[in-house]
């Protein structure tokens, strides 16, 4: 999921399974929600289930992503007044421009001002806070071990604390600072995941440089964009790639172990002035936020156009935005091995084939919609010969269902064999034709003559049931009688012939409807293969590149 915040908070959904792909929201907090201010950062916690928002308002908000409910602010007010708050140290006095949690989410940190509050989430207290002099900190964050917390001022200084949970920030601090450039102030921060974490910082020049988090040494230092860098984001399977956007509308992928920093290895011009951008978890899509408040998903595979658009702030700018990170154990360091190619097969977010086939998409289910709409004109069908190849293939071995027949319950096996067999109206009547022949069946259908009545009265004496009186009342002859049988007989057998073709049909149209259904799930299954073929092609040539 990806959060996004501005005026407000949204949440949305990727989804790039489909032919298009789409961004849906998942729940929202409007600006009232906020004290109608502007919100400037937003953090995931290690279980990608809370998001925390800040900014103008000076308060920082826990929010459920999956329903946008609130549940908690700090400061905490448990018990205590606003006013008590406001006197109280825990007051924040500027806007909160920066949030990060902990690798076992258990601490908040928070910088507004020269000032950074680390906040007990358990304890629900304030376990210390760092004071800068006069240095207004511009972005802050924990690397993915929780051991160290880095901050960036705008008077272009870097520094790692070591941060123990046991006690407060210790006082051993590694500073971030280099001979060959001018300290210029500091835009944004990232750090990648790995066992040799690395730090990517942005500046207000267009430049960015990566240091190594363990000994706070320079690898490399790159003017990217043409005004202030704005936003970097660090690939979460490959820790060599580096993501950045800036005011001059443009988005960059950055190899940060090529010798070459000349140009970035990919580049797109968007058209807007960009705030923010955030690397998916798949490492193979990124999403950038603009002034003007749409968020826009590219594929690094594919440049020439965005997979997908949406208004979501307009007209206000998108202040933050940020994708879910991968779910990691509290206490432990991601398994990403830096240098490591992304493994495109392994994303998470494409599903596993059991997964894809278990869903139907909406646009299948329509199309299965259909062939069950265009199977009900068909005409009555009773032997495999006339169903569909993809029917007599995709099913082995026919579902067994009840139907109901009047009082009866009959199966479908017992329908099948009770319609095969020739029914007769009786030993005077002529026999009817078998169901499977779908010509003949179509005249009994439509339009069947009645029996022809008893006439041999030549070989069968007449015998008077009841006598004739004086005013011509009609005589009930044995003749009469077996007329009025075989009349009755017909009329009963023409009902129960019809029920059995509707049951027929029925079943026939659920036989195609399921044939259907395999056919799409095996198109599915044959499109999931061709994908991750692709995919590991790609893999090997971005491996060969790096």
């Amino acid at each position: 999921m990806l959060a996004s915040v501005s005026d407000s908070l949204k949440i949305y959904e990727f989804d790039s399974t489909q032919q298009k792909a789409s961004l849906s929201i998942v729940s929202e907090r409007d600006s009232s929600s906020f004290q109608n201010k502007r919100l400037q950062t937003v953090a995931w916690n290690h279980t990608n289930q809370v998001v925390a928002v800040a900014g103008e308002n000076r308060f920082i908000q826990l929010i459920q992503a999956s329903n946008g409910q609130l549940l908690s602010e700090v400061p905490f007010s448990d018990g205590v007044s606003e006013k008590a708050i406001l006197r109280s140290d825990t007051h924040i006095t500027s806007d909160i421009v920066a949030l990060s949690f902990s690798h076992s989410s258990r601490y908040l940190a928070s910088s507004s001002g020269s000032c950074m509050h680390i906040w007990d989430l358990k304890k629900r207290n304030l376990k210390t806070t760092k004071v800068f002099g006069k240095s207004v900190i511009s972005c802050s964050l924990f690397v993915p071990d929780g051991s160290k917390l880095i901050s960036g001022n705008r008077d272009g200084q870097i520094n790692a604390w070591t941060f123990d949970e046991t006690t407060d920030v210790a006082n051993d601090v590694t500073e971030f600072s280099s001979s060959q450039f001018l300290p210029t102030p500091v835009t944004t921060l990232d750090v990648s995941l790995g066992t040799q974490a690395k730090l990517a910082a942005g500046y207000v020049e267009g430049a960015t440089t990566v240091w190594d988090v363990a000994t706070g040494s320079l690898l490399r230092r790159q003017i990217i964009h043409e005004g202030r860098l704005t936003g970097l984001s660090f690939s979460p399977k490959n820790s060599r790639l580096l993501t950045t956007c800036g005011y001059d509308g443009r988005i960059s992928l950055v190899d940060t172990a090529s010798k070459s920093t000349s140009d970035p290895s990919a580049s797109v011009s968007v058209g807007h002035r960009l705030t923010s951008i955030s690397f998916c978890n798949d490492a193979i899509h990124s999403a950038v936020g603009t002034e003007n408040g749409h968020i826009i998903m590219y594929d690094w595979r594919n440049l020439r156009a965005p997979v997908v658009s949406v208004e979501a702030h307009t007209p206000f700018p998108v202040s933050s935005l940020r994708f879910q990170g991968l779910v990691r154990n509290a206490g432990s360091v991601s398994s990403v091995t830096a240098g490591k190619s992304p493994s495109f097969k392994s994303s998470s977010k494409a599903p596993s084939s059991a997964t894809k086939l278990s869903t139907i998409p909406p646009s299948h289910a329509q199309e299965a919609s259909s062939i069950v709409s265009s199977a009900s004109n068909l005409s009555d069908v009773t032997d495999n010969s006339h169903a569909p190849k993809s029917a007599s293939k995709g099913l082995q071995k026919e579902p067994e269902s009840n139907v109901s027949v009047g009082n009866s319950v009959l199966s479908n096996s017992a329908i099948k064999s009770k319609v095969s067999v020739p029914i007769t109206a009786s030993s005077s009547s002529s026999s009817f034709v078998r169901n499977s022949d779908q010509s003949r069946l179509s005249r009994v259908n439509e339009n069947i003559p009645p029996p022809p009545p008893v006439t041999n009265t030549a070989t069968t004496p007449t015998k008077t049931l009841v006598s004739s009186s004086s005013s011509g009342q009609q005589l009930l002859t044995q003749e009469n009688l077996q007329e009025a049988l075989e009349i009755f007989k017909y009329d009963i057998h023409k009902e129960l012939q019809g029920v059995i073709r509707e049951q027929v049909r029925q079943f026939e149209i659920a036989k195609q409807d399921n044939a259907a259904l395999i056919q799409q799930m095996s198109e599915q299954l044959r499109d999931l293969l061709e994908s991750n073929r692709e995919l590991r092609e790609e893999n090997e040539r971005l491996r060969h590149i790096y």
